[in-house]
């Protein structure tokens, strides 16, 4: 997303900055509940989108969950970031 911006790519202090962010609880893993709540920031959805919201979650788990424990860890997190935000 920076790179689309014009700017430089997000150092590991910025990455570490918005996945403290959304870890609500501190666990360094993010939950379904906290992906969305990133998911539904970024796409400015509104209340009425929980079905969309929770199709592109379920896309998202499908996809970068692969340890398969419910959770996404930094690492599946930064390639799920990577592949939603790739030119």
């Amino acid at each position: 997303m920076r790179k689309q911006n014009g700017q430089r790519p997000a150092t590991h202090f910025q990455f570490t900055q918005i996945f403290q962010e959304f870890d609500h609880n501190g666990d360094g893993l993010l939950s379904h509940k906290e992906v969305s709540v990133f998911a539904r920031r970024f796409l400015r959805s509104q209340e009425d989108d929980d079905a969309e919201i929770m199709s592109i979650v379920e896309r998202i788990w499908v996809n970068f969950d692969s340890d398969r424990n419910n959770k996404l860890s930094r690492y599946e997190t930064l390639k799920f970031l990577n592949a939603f935000f790739k030119d």
